[in-house]
């Protein structure tokens, strides 16, 4: 599993939980697993930091949103502009 250690940083790219298709990122590190425990291990690994990062994706948008809203009431524009 030292493989799953050095693999964090790549899974870290924005991707997937089961409703979205995984992030590809660590694909071939995957496929090269030694054994069925360590890809699945990786796949669990690359699943949790791919919805962790869909999470902060969606605050992230959700915070724009409202920062737009209060722009255009500080600036007296109607919504949808």
């Amino acid at each position: 599993m030292r493989r799953s250690l050095l693999l964090l940083p790549l899974l870290a790219s924005p991707a997937c939980r089961r409703t979205e298709a995984p992030s590809p990122a660590a694909d071939a590190e995957i496929a090269a697993a030694s054994d069925a425990e360590e890809k699945r291990g990786l796949s669990e690994a690359r699943d949790d930091i791919d919805a962790k990062r869909r999470a902060e994706l969606a605050a992230k948008r959700k915070e724009i949103e409202r920062l737009k809203a209060e722009n255009r009431e500080l600036r007296g524009q109607p919504a949808g502009k």
